[in-house]
């Protein structure tokens, strides 16, 4: 992206594309089973997820935030939380070495917040967490390729004003690969 901004404004330099990019672009993973790997009692325990995403936390620094459900028990039942975590949150020691993050943001949820197949339902558990106008939902089995960056800055002019009397888009949609187990879909 940084190359992309020097190209569409060769007066700035690397660092002023940084921190513009740093400005206007935010990268949040919605995490759904954190909670789960993170919590010793839990079967689903896994020092290896977790070191897994300290080094996504230190590889991608301020650009990346993570959000997941974390459910607790008490007295009044079961409840459901949208919880945030980012590379400044604090560390909490875990067995082994181990590492969790507190959450930065910790949202009360109104009921179990999975009521579909799971993945809509985890985007809207971490779209609460995101800012601006104009957001890309990217599913982790969706293949990036670089050629479809470039289109980026076209499909951001969709957005402006004047074209269409004033009226801007709600949905913007574009062909997408997604590749799995039984392969590309």
């Amino acid at each position: 992206l940084e190359t992309l901004c020097k190209h569409q404004d060769h007066s700035l330099s690397q660092d002023d594309c940084k921190d513009l990019v740093c400005e206007r672009l935010q990268v949040l993973v919605a995490m759904q089973q954190y909670a789960k790997f993170a919590d010793e009692a839990n079967p689903a325990y896994s020092p290896q997820q977790l070191a897994a995403v300290e080094a996504m936390l230190e590889a991608f620094g301020s650009w990346l935030s993570i959000a997941y459900i974390e459910e607790t028990s008490d007295a009044q039942g079961k409840r459901y939380f949208s919880c945030l975590i980012d590379a400044s949150c604090d560390k909490l020691p875990l067995g082994n070495g181990a590492v969790k993050r507190k959450p930065k943001f910790r949202i009360e949820l109104p009921g179990f917040p999975i009521l579909g197949h799971g993945k809509s339902d985890n985007q809207n558990c971490a779209v609460i967490f995101t800012r601006g106008e104009i957001l890309q939902m990217i599913d982790a089995n969706q293949d990036a390729y670089f050629e479809a960056s470039l289109f980026l800055p076209s499909a951001l002019q969709e957005f402006c004003q004047g074209e269409r009397g004033g009226r801007r888009p709600g949905i913007l949609g574009f062909r997408e690969h997604i590749f799995s187990s039984v392969g590309l879909l």
